[in-house]
């Protein structure tokens, strides 16, 4: 499974081309450095209905409670052609993992773009651009961030985490192998007891398959459910059982300072003051030096290239 990529669509602007309303191109450190490890799906809906590059700014009035999309230098209302280049572009897509959008934009941005009022005055509230809101009503469920809050670690790690995983269940599903199912979740369940205890059982269940129902149905169910573990990001509690759960595999094989070293650090977290990753490598070098095979198979250590891996932190976006 390591050399499975996510299907991701991106704002074609983001590190890819400079298709901006000003001929720009959006510099990006951490899409740069994901676009080797996935398969990007593009488009620039602006570009794309027909507006030039570069081409005068558009933005987003709010009139009689509805969205509409202007030009304000031609006072063209572009909505019905965007909205139309939403359905014929959305329903085209399959297969995807998850969406990285530009922010900000009234066409891509998902939730901070600013809203008009008729007479061009600023509304106090944000919202979201003409696609980003078809894509969040199509796709309910899949991952999708924009480039923005990716800068922060905490949630860029959660997205790798949900889009890694559900391409590699995406590399399971259409063959209907119930071994690969059992495995595939034997091998997530300490990542899914992080993030969402119940949803793990619920997982479990559906693997165990004690009604024994139709394969594609079992693998469309689990699905279903999978996506559902990442809707939030895992709590600190969470990530402090799984750990703790790990060090109970060792209790009889390391010394007491070991141990007092490990519940230190952990309070370190628990303080912010060191990230999980510092910890969770510590549990996997156990994993090495003892040779558990069980723990050895579990992506709770790995959950995405650890290339991508990066303490780097904007701590300008919050989740």
């Amino acid at each position: 499974m390591d050399k499975i990529k996510p299907n991701l669509f991106i704002s074609r602007c983001i590190e890819q081309e400079a298709c901006r309303w000003n001929a720009a191109v959006i510099s990006s450190a951490e899409i740069k450095k994901l676009l080797p490890y996935i398969n990007v799906i593009n488009a620039c809906p602006e570009a794309d209905i027909g507006l030039g590059i570069p081409r005068d700014p558009i933005r987003i009035l709010m009139q009689n409670e509805q969205k509409r999309l202007i030009q304000p230098s031609t006072n063209l209302d572009l909505t019905d052609k965007m909205l139309s280049f939403c359905d014929l572009t959305l329903s085209k897509l399959n297969d995807l993992d998850g969406f990285i959008l530009k922010s900000k934009s009234p066409s891509c941005g998902l939730k901070d773009v600013k809203l008009y009022e008729s007479d061009h005055n600023k509304k106090s509230e944000l919202g979201s651009g003409i696609f980003g809101q078809a894509v969040k009503d199509c796709f309910p469920d899949l991952p999708m961030e924009d480039e923005g809050r990716l800068t922060n670690s905490k949630i860029r790690e959660h997205f790798y985490s949900a889009v890694f995983t559900l391409a590699r269940f995406r590399s399971i599903k259409n063959n209907l192998i119930m071994n690969d199912l059992v495995e595939f979740h034997a091998s997530h369940k300490f990542l899914f007891l992080a993030y969402n205890q119940k949803q793990m059982r619920i997982l479990g269940r559906i693997t165990a398959n004690l009604e024994k129902r139709p394969l594609n149905e079992v693998f469309q169910d689990y699905y279903n459910n999978l996506v559902l573990v990442f809707k939030k990001p895992p709590r600190n509690s969470n990530i402090l059982n799984v750990w703790m759960h790990i060090m109970g595999f060792f209790s009889d094989k390391i010394s007491s300072a070991e141990k007092v070293h490990l519940l230190d650090l952990m309070q370190q977290y628990t303080d912010d003051l060191i990230p999980p990753s510092v910890i969770t490598q510590i549990l996997y070098s156990l994993t090495v030096r003892f040779d558990h095979p069980y723990l050895h198979k579990q992506l709770f250590f790995n959950p995405f290239p650890k290339e991508l891996l990066t303490l780097h932190d904007s701590a300008k976006r919050r989740i």
